[in-house]
């Protein structure tokens, strides 16, 4: 665990969240195409929601990947399901397979073998890839915690946000550190906040996911950790845990 006592400051402006997407239409276009057999017509609105002009969010893409996986299953290309299982995983290194079992078991099984190459291995030559390791709430004996070295993520800019920081709130992220000691691309998951700025939610969002860390190890070799950060705020300045230390589970 990396405990720090910052004065709180913020910086940069962000683009308003869009609401309903057009690419949101696409996928539910695709769920009725799928169930009533037209896999072709499902296809073409499935890639059209992965459209970036049609601002899909992350769930909706992960959603479309994995149906186009199911439904190059049912068209025979095992190799293209195992691609579109990998994009899924890498916007989301925790999802869950276990629903694709309602299509074929046989599915559950690609979606797991596809689990350790998801996480891209962006480290030196000698680390190595493996599943992600959870450490948000326990965490194996014998796993190094990733450790914050870059404190400049929290940045320094206007003064913008100052009457608002001598608020008291929390606010709690989980995320994947890769080999490389970087936040894995979209893996920050807001948890719960007690903030009322929902701008100061989002600075601090994109200041994670730019954050570097000294990278986790496991038995000596470098592995992607899931790990939470908790940042909290008390009268004008910020006290993180990055990331929290959890409890400690007998090793893998």
């Amino acid at each position: 665990m990396w405990s720090i006592l910052l004065p709180v400051v913020c910086s940069g402006s962000l683009c308003p969240v869009a609401a309903q997407t057009s690419s949101y239409d696409h996928l539910e276009t695709a769920r009725v195409h799928f169930r009533g057999g037209r896999l072709d017509s499902a296809v073409v609105h499935l890639r059209s929601s992965l459209d970036t002009s049609g601002h899909p969010t992350r769930d909706d893409q992960v959603q479309a990947w994995l149906l186009l996986g199911v439904i190059a299953f049912y068209k025979g290309d095992d190799s293209g399901t195992s691609a579109d299982f990998r994009r899924a995983l890498a916007l989301d290194p925790v999802l869950k397979g276990d629903g694709l079992a309602r299509y074929d078991s046989a599915l559950v099984v690609l979606f797991n073998a596809q689990r350790s190459t998801a996480v891209v291995d962006t480290g030196p030559p000698t680390s190595r890839s493996n599943a992600v390791v959870d450490c948000t709430k326990t965490c194996p004996s014998d796993v190094v915690l990733p450790r914050l070295y870059d404190v400049s993520v929290f940045g320094v800019g206007p003064d913008r946000f100052e009457a608002e920081h001598d608020r008291w709130g929390m606010i709690t992220f989980q995320f994947i550190v890769d080999t490389a000691g970087q936040v894995a691309p979209a893996s920050v998951r807001l948890i719960n906040s007690t903030l009322q700025m929902k701008t100061l939610e989002r600075d601090l969002l994109l200041g994670l996911e730019r954050a570097r860390f000294l990278p986790g190890q496991e038995k000596g070799h470098r592995v992607p950790i899931l790990v939470e950060c908790k940042l909290q705020f008390r009268s004008g300045a910020l006290h993180a845990e990055v990331p929290v230390s959890p409890r400690r589970r007998p090793p893998s």
